[in-house]
């Protein structure tokens, strides 16, 4: 058991993160590792950064805070990972999310070119972003916003010195779907608590279940005839 932080910056003889260490603060994993053994437990965050051969996590894990994984070799989430804060995991390989995901904030998901499909039922209490996701055909029945009293979390980062830092946090229940350019569907039961980003999408229109949500383009409000049908518009529209 470790009570305060854990940083491992760099290559070391520790290649494999060994198993059942629970950790008091953040965990930051910078070039570091290739594999990390089952149950691994922190109150605080977990980044790993620049692992490329680190392929897989543990099923279970469990984090306190928020979860940042850039440049890995990940070509997808484990099974039972429950993270009270939010996920950053752009540029990644994943083609899918895992069914039984648990995520207290944000799921950044930008730029994840292989990604085809998210789960039913998906609660994203803050903000999804899966702009740029050129695979995704259709977000299904899920939520995204409504999540009352936010959780109460880790100091936000401490090692912000060693990268760029992230894209910037969008506003409580949020969907971004900005250049999907394969996307056709919102799917009936879709709930969003606050606005749609549809830009660069194929979508045509947004189900009854999404009435209350404001649709935006390129970050300005407009409304569904500016959004789904720009070719109609004329100069009383300007």
């Amino acid at each position: 058991h470790v009570g305060g932080a854990l940083k491992i910056l760099g290559r070391t003889r520790l290649s494999v993160f060994p198993a059942g260490l629970q950790i008091g603060g953040d965990i930051v994993l910078h070039r570091a590792v290739s594999s990390i053994s089952p149950g691994l437990q922190t109150h605080g965050n977990l980044a790993i950064l620049r692992c490329p051969e680190l392929a897989r996590l543990p099923d279970g894990l469990s984090i306190g805070g928020d979860l940042i994984l850039r440049r890995t070799g990940l070509k997808m989430l484990p099974s039972g990972l429950n993270v009270r804060g939010g996920i950053e995991l752009r540029f990644a390989q994943i083609a899918s999310i895992p069914a039984d995901l648990s995520v207290g904030d944000y799921l950044d998901l930008e730029a994840c070119q292989q990604l085809e499909s998210l789960p039913l039922g998906l609660h994203v209490p803050g903000w999804l972003r899966v702009a740029r996701c050129v695979r995704l055909r259709r977000v299904p029945a899920m939520t995204v916003g409504f999540s009352g009293e936010a959780p109460k979390l880790a100091a936000r980062w401490t090692w912000n010195h060693l990268e760029r830092p992230g894209r910037p946090r969008m506003a409580p229940g949020s969907l971004n779907l900005e250049n999907c350019r394969s996307l056709e569907e919102l799917e009936d039961g879709l709930r969003v608590s606050s606005t749609i980003e549809v830009a660069g999408t194929l979508l045509k229109a947004t189900p009854n279940s999404c009435r209350d949500a404001r649709l935006q383009w390129r970050g300005v409000e407009v409304p569904p005839r500016v959004a789904f049908e720009p070719q109609a518009l004329d100069e009383t529209d300007i």
